[in-house]
């Protein structure tokens, strides 16, 4: 299962976002992003792109919606 640039843009946009938020003083965030995370977000987008019987992941959508 590949991402394709759209979608692994998406995803490390996404982390990128979440991570610095987690990082602000101050900030009342309940959890720590990691690498981990991002991975799980990969593997659930891929899982969401299979369940729609794609070879790729092609759809932002399917990036959204995991």
């Amino acid at each position: 299962m590949q991402l394709t640039p759209e979608a692994r843009k998406l995803l490390v946009d996404s982390y990128v976002t979440l991570r610095r938020g987690d990082t602000t003083p101050g900030s009342r965030v309940a959890y720590r992003m990691t690498v981990r995370q991002l991975e799980a977000l990969i593997r659930l987008s891929e899982a969401v792109a299979r369940i729609y019987m794609e070879v790729e992941v092609l759809k932002l959508a399917r990036v959204i919606e995991s």
